[in-house]
């Protein structure tokens, strides 16, 4: 989500995207691979918009590089931090790293609809208040060490560690004896407990609809994680961020600042080992458009104007394949402002921004207005009773002499 400096009560979606690939043959990653974005924009026409994937039709045009590279996968990132321990992460781009380096216990379908994954199956109370994992068993971190129901109990706990210093949404949800363990009142939190190596529970203290895929995602190993783990001191994680120990598909071999991060296939992956042994994130400056062209990236975003559809299905070696993102982009006021704390002027704002011609327009149709701080696609977005603010000038001018009279 994309932060502005004025608020007007007026939101963008950042509506469609184009995703291309090199065609020079499949390859099994993790999920969630995500590209570099490219804001290439244009201010003539309007995109003809793509619905389904559009197949590559001349792979004689495909880079002799990227014909030689036979096992390796190649995705623009913008430089992550290097902070691959889940939980502590505050880039999305050190989080796209980390989403090839661990798999969840619960995955979601398109829908959002909670799926297994580490987690074969889970039992939920008729209350909605304990839930009961039980794990894939055999299953192990990359180095061949096994992933247990203590490993779960573990990372459940450390975030509700009083010097956890992140935002993970577990510590919000109210595990029974959370609370008691972040003051230091209990020596392990009440609400968890480890049935046997394969079978876990959690207790909450009120119902979360959200519950389930919150309970169920990274798991930090407890024995490389937590060697050194005291309560109320996590310090040494930060030397640990750069050498991570997942369990999914991909594992670490190089980070170098600035330029990539090489990752390598996890032979130990419980869904067994990837199709192709290598996957690299280029972090290197440079045009999202050369390296895609050149074959140096196998994978980039796009947005989706009818010059870049074009372009793209010129290339002749790409497969397209159109999206639409979740974001969205905001102004926001500034209610400091003694003028802007009225709410006329406000309102008058928002009616005198013209935000189809400013932002869907000028994007050639690859975006949407919306009107609440949600994305269109969202299961949360709604259009019931809410002022969709439909530019008025006039309407503006009056609010404004109105305010002015005031």
């Amino acid at each position: 989500m994309k932060k502005g400096m004025i608020r007007l009560g007026s939101l963008l979606l950042a509506g469609s995207v184009l995703l291309a690939a090199c065609s020079n043959g499949g390859a099994d990653s993790a999920d969630n691979t995500t590209a570099q974005n490219n804001e290439n924009t244009q201010t003539a026409g309007t995109a003809q918009p793509l619905t389904s994937l559009v197949q590559a039709s001349d792979l004689s045009k495909l880079p002799e590089v990227s014909q030689k590279r036979n096992d390796t996968i190649i995705v623009g990132l913008t430089d992550p931090a290097g902070v691959f321990t889940p939980y502590f992460n505050q880039s999305g781009y050190d989080g796209n790293v980390i989403s090839q380096l661990w798999t969840p216990l619960v995955t979601v379908d398109e829908k959002g609809l909670p799926l297994p994954n580490l987690a074969k199956s889970w039992d939920i109370s008729k209350d909605n208040l304990t839930y009961t994992f039980h794990l894939v068993p055999g299953t192990n971190f990359s180095d061949g060490s096994p992933l247990t129901a203590e490993d779960v109990a573990f990372t459940w706990t450390l975030i509700y560690d009083k010097a956890y210093p992140g935002d993970s949404q577990i510590r919000k949800l109210n595990i029974k004896g959370g609370n008691a363990y972040t003051e230091g009142r209990a020596q392990q939190i009440a609400g968890i407990k480890v049935i046997d190596p394969q079978t876990i529970s959690v207790t909450l203290e009120k119902p979360n609809a959200l519950a389930l895929t919150i309970l169920g995602e990274y798991v930090l190993s407890k024995a490389y994680y937590g060697k050194d783990y005291k309560f109320g001191q996590l310090d040494y994680f930060k030397n640990l961020h750069g050498n991570p120990l997942g369990n999914g598909a991909y594992k670490l071999e190089k980070f170098v600042p600035g330029q990539e991060v090489r990752l390598e296939a996890n032979d130990h992956f419980f869904k067994g080992k990837p199709k192709t042994q290598h996957f690299i994130y280029k972090t290197a400056e440079g045009d999202a458009w050369q390296f895609i062209e050149t074959g140096d990236t196998d994978f980039a975003s796009f947005t989706a104007t009818q010059e870049n559809i074009d372009k793209l299905k010129g290339l002749g070696f790409l497969n397209i394949l159109p999206y639409t993102p979740s974001t969205y982009g905001y102004l926001q006021v500034n209610l400091e402002n003694e003028k802007l704390k009225d709410k006329k002027v406000r309102q008058a704002l928002t009616y005198g921004l013209d935000r189809k011609s400013i932002y869907v327009d000028a994007a050639q149709g690859a975006g949407v207005v919306a009107n609440i701080p949600a994305s269109p696609i969202s299961w949360s977005y709604t259009t019931g009773g809410i002022n969709p603010y439909n530019y008025d000038p006039e309407k503006a001018k009056k609010l404004l002499d109105e305010a002015g009279s005031g």
